[in-house]
């Protein structure tokens, strides 16, 4: 299941990458050097490369593992690794080494860490909400996967 930002943040999120891109053009025609040149075309590959992953930020959810997409990079992480689904909203998992890290999904952050529409803030809950139901059971809990899912539901 794919979970995608709305259309409006969708857009918000491609402006940082598009500013990188339009700078660096301008600051290639304007000065007209061998190194402006250079800066210029690596700004606007930046910029356009940046832009993009900020549209596609989100998240894919599998029976077995969720998909990540954020501003730098994709990680995908194992269903059994997940320890807890953060309220920011962010994973806290284990590697093969039993390590842990933290995987912020920033496609759905929380209004506290942003100034949000209404709407944002409604859709992004409700995306951490379903993240949350996907992921692992609480800690403690001996119930199976199944299980606890058809209790979420009757809630």
């Amino acid at each position: 299941m794919d979970l995608r930002p709305l259309l409006v943040s969708r857009i918000v999120n491609l402006l940082p990458g598009l500013t990188v891109a339009v700078l660096g053009a301008v600051y290639g025609i304007s000065d007209r050097g061998v190194f402006a040149v250079i800066v210029a075309v690596l700004a606007v590959a930046a910029g356009g490369w940046l832009a993009v992953r900020g549209y596609h930020l989100g998240a894919r959810l599998d029976d077995d593992a969720i998909e990540v997409r954020g501003l730098f990079r994709t990680q995908r992480v194992d269903r059994e690794r997940i320890d807890s689904i953060t309220d920011l909203p962010g994973l806290v998992w284990k590697d093969d080494a039993g390590r842990k890290h933290w995987t912020p999904i920033i496609a759905f952050a929380r209004e506290d860490s942003a100034p949000l529409f209404k709407s944002v803030i409604k859709h992004n809950q409700q995306m951490v909400e379903q993240i949350q139901a996907w992921g692992p059971p609480p800690q403690g809990s001996a119930q199976p996967r199944r299980a606890l899912r058809r209790t979420r539901e009757k809630q």
